[in-house]
């Protein structure tokens, strides 16, 4: 693939494969399991956790007394998985909706175009917090039984989290379809009896196939920002649970260590003078997001490139 010879793409490719591999392989080694970090002594006598980054390497430890980088290793898997996953079931149904609806029905996705267009200004936020309050949320801050399982939580999570961004997709594939319809090699193809099968497979997916790629990648950077969104406002992915923290403080905690869900919990240390432990998932979430916007411009530069030297691939700007 081109794009590994762009240093864009590498540095972004490299940082996601080397996270969720990490987290993966220490999953696998160790199962997940994230130690308390025992009392250390100082001058003074013993020091009570949480520990500082400059007293617990890399970066300090939570309030529940563990490793901050080991919980940020184990939540990636999560996180990435989970921003991966959704961006895919988008990517599937938007790009099959819009492509279909565009080639088969054009009048009906004309007809249908001003009401998906209606997404663009509606908060997704505010859609998705609505409609996973009830299932997620109450239940359990009353430190009551949650009325749906685990996996049933799962499940109603990734259809929200999916659905809500599918009109706005949509919209985006269907545009980028209309574009290629009306270049002038189409005409030429459908004047000599090709069927819309025939241009589907032999016209429209070679030009649709990076723009794609690039779309993918985009649906996965703006799931990270849906997650972080809702981790504030109290919505972990799968649900959470009360537990006590070393201050005496019981709050909803996230059941996978995903870091939406971390920041969410520690949030309220941010202006005390514990600031690493909201810091540093909040780090981790933005590097992550800086990583994928570097490899969907470092994807589309080496698209770019191809196109100057005369090559049958171009690649357009998609918004985001």
């Amino acid at each position: 693939m081109k794009a590994f010879k762009n240093l864009s793409f590498v540095i972004g490719f490299s940082f996601i494969a080397l996270i969720l591999g990490g987290s993966l392989v220490y999953g696998w080694v160790c199962g997940d399991a994230i130690p308390v970090v025992p009392l250390k002594s100082g001058e003074e006598g013993a020091m009570k956790p949480p520990y500082g980054p400059m007293d617990h390497l890399p970066f300090g430890t939570n309030a529940l007394g563990q490793s901050m980088f080991l919980v940020m290793v184990v939540g990636a898997k999560f996180t990435l998985g989970i921003a991966f996953l959704v961006a895919f079931l988008r990517f599937v149904l938007s790009a099959f909706i819009g492509t279909v609806m565009t080639l088969y029905v054009p009048k009906f996705t004309a007809w249908i175009r001003p009401f998906l267009q209606t997404f663009y200004y509606y908060p997704i936020t505010l859609l998705a917090f609505m409609m996973l309050y009830w299932v997620l949320f109450e239940d359990g801050l009353m430190g009551g039984e949650f009325s749906y399982s685990f996996s049933a939580r799962v499940l109603i999570e990734l259809a929200v989290l999916t659905l809500a961004a599918v009109p706005i997709s949509t919209l985006i594939v269907s545009n980028e379809v209309k574009d290629i319809m009306k270049q002038e090699f189409m005409e030429s193809v459908q004047v000599l009896g090709g069927n819309r099968r025939h241009i589907l497979r032999k016209h429209l997916l070679p030009f649709l196939k990076p723009r794609f790629i690039v779309l993918f990648l985009r649906e996965a950077i703006q799931v990270l920002i849906l997650l972080s969104h809702l981790g504030i406002l109290g919505i972990f992915f799968g649900g959470g649970a009360l537990m006590e923290d070393l201050f005496g403080n019981s709050a909803m905690a996230s059941l996978s260590n995903e870091w939406s869900g971390l920041i969410g919990r520690d949030f309220r240390y941010l202006f005390t003078t514990y600031t690493w432990i909201p810091f540093v998932p909040i780090l981790f979430l933005t590097l992550a997001i800086i990583a994928l916007k570097l490899m969907v411009e470092g994807y589309q530069e080496a698209y770019g490139e191809w196109e100057r030297k005369g090559k049958t691939c171009p690649l357009q700007k998609i918004p985001a």
